[in-house]
């Protein structure tokens, strides 16, 4: 499984710079599982536009939904390493899933 994802990894390096050489501006849909500082930075270098993360809700919906504990942190530390160390856009994707909208309304309804 690993050697899977070490082939789609390059692989998307690799076109990303391909469109990046040709002048194409290029974005990217993930779900941060694999998003680690090292491939966020090399991402950032290879001329990657903008990035959008799906966030499902806060914690508790956000694992429930993926049913994979610990996965919100994942995405979570993914954005702040974006906001904070590359030039990425960033955009955040979500479902409307009641779960989701009711986390999003309790989280931002003092904005």
């Amino acid at each position: 499984m690993e050697e899977n994802h070490y082939y789609e990894k390059n692989l998307v390096f690799k076109c990303i710079k391909l469109l990046h050489e040709h002048d194409i501006k290029c974005s990217m849909v993930t779900n941060g599982i694999l998003a680690t500082a090292e491939v966020l930075d090399k991402l950032d270098e290879l001329g990657l536009n903008a990035i959008q993360f799906s966030l499902d809700g806060l914690e508790q919906s956000h694992d429930k939904l993926r049913n994979r504990e610990g996965v919100y942190q994942k995405v979570i530390s993914a954005i702040e390493y974006v906001i904070k160390h590359t030039t990425l856009h960033l955009s955040i994707a979500f479902s409307q899933h009641h779960l989701i909208l009711k986390d999003f309304y309790k989280k931002y309804m003092i904005c």
